[in-house]
C-alpha cells in the first residue's frame, strides 16, 4: 500500500510538470473508487456520467492544488477532494428541495403532480392553482405569511424566526400547523 502511495505522488509531480499520460494514469488508477461514490449517490436530474464528471473534475482540481512540498501524501488528498466535491454537488442539489416539496403536503387528488409542469395541461395548472389559492386562504395573516415565505420565496424558517422576531421552534410549529390546515381543506 505504502508503494501505491509514493507511485501516486510520483504520478502527481509529473503530472504538475506537464505530464498527460500521469494524470490519465492517475484518472483510471481512481476509476474504481470513483464509480463506487457515484453509484453511492442520486441526484435528482443528474445521470451517473454526470456525477463521474463531477468526480472527475474534483480529481483533476486536486492535481492541481496539490502542494509538492506540503509533506503530505497525494492520494489521500485526492480521496477526500473526490468525496468533498461529491458532497459539495449534493447540497447545492439539496438547496433545491423546495421545488416540489409543496407537492408533499398538498395532495391534490391522491397524486402528487407538479404544481405547474409542462405534462399539465393549463386548466389542469389553473385548477391546481386555485386550490392552492384557497387553501392559503384558511390560514391566519401569520401562517399565510410563513408558507408564501418558506415555499415561495424560499426563505428558510431560521431566516424566517430572525427577521420576524420568533422562535425557531415555534415557525416550525406554526408551519406543520398551516400544513395540516391545508391538507384538510377539499
Amino acid at each position: 500500500m505504502k508503494e501505491n502511495i509514493i507511485e501516486f505522488d510520483k504520478l502527481c509531480k509529473e503530472a504538475k510538470n506537464g505530464d498527460g499520460d500521469a494524470v490519465w494514469l492517475i484518472i483510471e488508477k481512481l476509476k474504481p473508487f470513483i464509480i463506487k461514490c457515484s453509484h453511492s449517490i442520486y441526484l435528482k436530474n443528474y445521470a451517473l456520467e454526470d456525477i463521474i464528471s463531477v468526480a472527475n473534475i474534483a480529481l483533476l482540481k486536486s492535481i492541481k492544488c496539490f502542494k509538492l512540498d506540503s509533506g503530505k501524501h497525494f492520494f489521500p488528498y485526492a480521496i477526500i477532494t473526490i468525496k468533498n466535491e461529491l458532497n459539495m454537488e449534493i447540497r447545492k442539489v439539496a438547496k433545491c428541495w423546495m421545488e416540489s416539496s409543496l407537492n408533499n403536503y398538498l395532495e391534490v387528488s391522491g397524486e402528487n403532480s407538479g404544481i405547474f409542469s409542462s405534462e399539465n395541461s393549463l386548466e389542469e395548472d389553473y385548477i391546481v392553482k386555485e386550490l392552492i389559492e384557497a387553501r392559503l386562504k384558511i390560514l391566519s395573516d401569520e401562517e399565510r405569511k410563513l408558507i408564501v415565505s418558506v415555499f415561495y420565496k424560499g426563505v428558510t424558517l431560521m431566516e424566517y424566526s430572525k427577521f420576524n422576531n420568533l422562535s425557531y421552534k415555534k415557525c416550525s410549529n406554526m408551519k406543520l400547523k398551516a400544513m395540516r390546515k391545508m391538507k384538510k381543506v377539499k
